[in-house]
């Protein structure tokens, strides 16, 4: 990781990065369905918040019936491949909240959003961290990690800011955040120790060049 990166690195909410970020803007949502159409329900399904702070926003999604109920409950969204679509416009910013961990070529995929950018543009990703000590818990008592089978990869700190520079990407932002209140009263414990008691990454990154 490059420089004091890490130190800077805060704990937020997912709401609170992303809320400042798309406000006013245009946004492409990668992944919108979030899983399932039942996930349209949830108060905290992503899309649904950030259509509420964007100027306008067009989710990609892999889920054809996900899609479907979207554009029926008046969202915009289209069923497509992230790593290879075209669209007639570019983005503000650019959304894949818990996405890249899912993919196959995740390097394919950001250097396709970043063609999907404005210059200076910006991309927002968000991962579980593989350090959350209840993983390493799992290992220590099972062997292995219980996580999503759809889930084919980890992304560090450090790993996520090196393949966002190879893939065009510059001024890299991590924050940690956490999508659980149920891990061991971790507001009591030092700055630098609760940020690896989080759940997840968050990364922001602007697209290099014009």
């Amino acid at each position: 990781m490059s420089g004091n990166l890490l130190h800077r690195s805060r704990i937020v909410t997912r709401e609170q990065v992303i809320q400042a970020l798309v406000a006013g803007r245009s946004v492409l949502d990668v992944g919108c369905v979030d899983h399932t159409t039942a996930s349209m329900q949830r108060a905290d399904w992503l899309h649904g918040f950030i259509t509420r702070h964007a100027s306008s926003v067009l989710g990609v999604d892999l889920c054809e019936a996900g899609v479907a109920q979207m554009n029926a409950n008046g969202y915009q969204a289209v069923c497509g491949d992230a790593t290879t679509m075209e669209f007639n416009r570019a983005f503000d910013v650019v959304v894949a909240g818990e996405l890249i961990e899912h993919l196959e070529n995740p390097g394919s995929f950001l250097t396709n959003m970043r063609q999907r950018l404005v210059p200076r543009g910006r991309i927002v990703l968000t991962t579980p961290t593989p350090f959350w000590p209840k993983y390493s818990l799992q290992v220590l008592a099972r062997g292995r990690v219980g996580i999503n089978p759809e889930h084919v990869m980890w992304f560090c700190p450090v790993t996520l800011e090196a393949l966002l520079a190879r893939c065009g990407y510059v001024d890299v932002q991590i924050y940690f955040s956490n999508r659980t209140k149920r891990w061991l009263g971790i507001g009591g414990l030092p700055s630098a120790l609760r940020r690896w008691f989080c759940t997840n990454l968050i990364a922001v990154a602007r697209r290099a060049g014009p």
